[in-house]
């Protein structure tokens, strides 16, 4: 439970950061603003994917000897 807490209160400092960022910038393209929002998205995937991979890979163990179910996981992520 203060994991969850934790890591909420985490994305919403970071967001706040950012928003200060912005908001403080005085000349902002819109082509930096697209590098940040491309960083931005890019982390929120990886830690989804990386928040998902032990249950992946408990459930391909069940299914399949560990060292094949290893060489899928990290094959397809």
């Amino acid at each position: 439970m203060a994991y969850a807490i934790l890591l909420c209160a985490v994305a919403s400092l970071s967001t706040g950061a950012g928003g200060i960022i912005v908001a403080l910038w005085p000349k902002m393209s819109c082509r930096i603003l697209a590098v940040f929002q491309g960083f931005a998205a890019g982390v929120m995937i990886g830690i989804s994917f990386l928040n998902m991979l032990p249950n992946s890979y408990e459930d391909l163990s069940k299914r399949m000897n560990l060292a094949t179910a290893l060489v899928w996981l990290w094959g397809l992520f």
